[in-house]
């Protein structure tokens, strides 16, 4: 099949989407050895180890015709961040609350004012941490869970589409199976509007 731009015309440097991705997306694998000095009793001594490390590199115009969005990053660490926050707000404002509870059993009131702001400000750093990182997490959950179910559709309508790499447009060949809406077939496009038009088909508005 031959397949043409409806750009220019060329047919020589018109390459199909899924290639340029393929091509355009890699994987780095690197090691390195370190050397150090440990102090025991009985002195210094060399101690030797290696690590190793894995990166993926994507070319700019892989990422700008990418099929999905990337899913959103692990909420380990918002979670970690926020317990943290909530026990440092423990140790400082736990206190108030000790002096709160000892007032009220000994009928003293003199520190009640303090300790019970005190008292306050513990329950707003504790809970308000706690809500926001419920409620970022709840939102990623919900994307990620949009982007999956998507993934199948924008991949349909992505794989139909190619690259003309002497105009830099890009072009549906075909009509992708199953037939996505508003896809317009061998008219050319900038890259901005192939991706748009993946995107919508994956709804991941």
């Amino acid at each position: 099949m031959v397949i043409d731009c409806p750009g220019c015309g060329s047919i020589d440097r018109v390459q199909s989407i899924r290639a340029i991705h393929d091509m355009g997306v890699s994987t780095i694998h690197s090691a390195a050895s370190t050397t150090a000095l440990a102090y025991t009793p009985s002195g210094f001594i060399p101690v030797f180890g290696t690590s190793s490390a894995t990166s993926t590199q994507t070319s700019a115009l892989a990422a700008a015709t990418a099929p999905t969005p990337e899913l959103p990053s692990s909420s380990g660490c918002l979670v970690g961040a926020t317990v943290g926050i909530a026990f440092l707000a423990l140790i400082g404002f736990g206190p108030p609350v000790g002096i709160l509870v000892h007032s009220v059993s000994k009928g003293d009131t003199s520190l009640m004012p303090g300790a019970v702001m005190g008292s306050v400000m513990l329950a707003v750093l504790i809970v308000a941490p706690i809500a926001i990182a419920i409620a970022v997490t709840t939102s990623r959950s919900r994307r990620t869970t949009r982007i999956l179910r998507g993934r199948p559709a924008a991949y349909a309508t992505w794989s139909a589409g190619y690259y003309c790499h002497r105009c830099a447009s890009t072009f549906f060949a075909f009509q992708p199976a199953p037939p996505a809406p508003a896809v317009p077939v061998h008219q050319p496009l900038s890259v901005s509007q192939f991706r748009a038009i993946v995107w919508a088909a994956g709804k991941f508005g």
